[in-house]
């Protein structure tokens, strides 16, 4: 898709002017976001974690607590492993640290996604053409809710 053709706006503009009126209800560039998927994937699994934590305390009052690599200083040993880095670390403290890291990249890359060219609805990231034709039903859109068993 040549650069000036990748926005929603864009691209609807040109069907409709290419196609007969009102064959063409909607043209969205779809994006192809790796890294920006890896991240989501990633805070999913802490989102699992953490709620997993949450529950585990609720249910035996104590605040579970997992092993985790902790960086060396500069006075540690060359000979030192992996197993002398692990420490242990309160698991809800260090998940909602790791959520709020992750919460905050993802934010980023897509601030990042959406100005690259200026314009909020604009991707220049591998795009892919979606059209959605007047005899299909608009999308629908999901919402999922994650619920803490007992």
């Amino acid at each position: 898709i040549p650069p000036n053709m990748r926005s929603d706006r864009a691209l609807l503009d040109y069907f409709r002017a290419v196609f007969p009126p009102g064959d063409v209800v909607d043209a969205r560039v779809a994006l192809d976001t790796p890294q920006l998927d890896r991240l989501v994937a990633e805070r999913d699994a802490v989102v699992h974690k953490l709620e997993r934590a949450i529950n585990v305390a609720n249910r035996k009052g104590v605040r579970p607590r997992h092993r985790s690599l902790v960086p060396q200083t500069a006075s540690a040993s060359i000979r030192t492993t992996i197993r002398d880095t692990l420490t242990k670390v309160d698991s809800i403290d260090t998940y909602t640290s790791q959520l709020a890291a992750l919460n905050r990249s993802i934010t980023h890359r897509i601030h990042r996604l959406e100005q690259r060219s200026g314009d909020s609805r604009t991707y220049d990231e591998d795009p892919k053409i979606v059209l959605e034709e007047s005899q299909q039903s608009p999308p629908s859109h999901r919402s999922v809710e994650r619920t803490q068993s007992s």
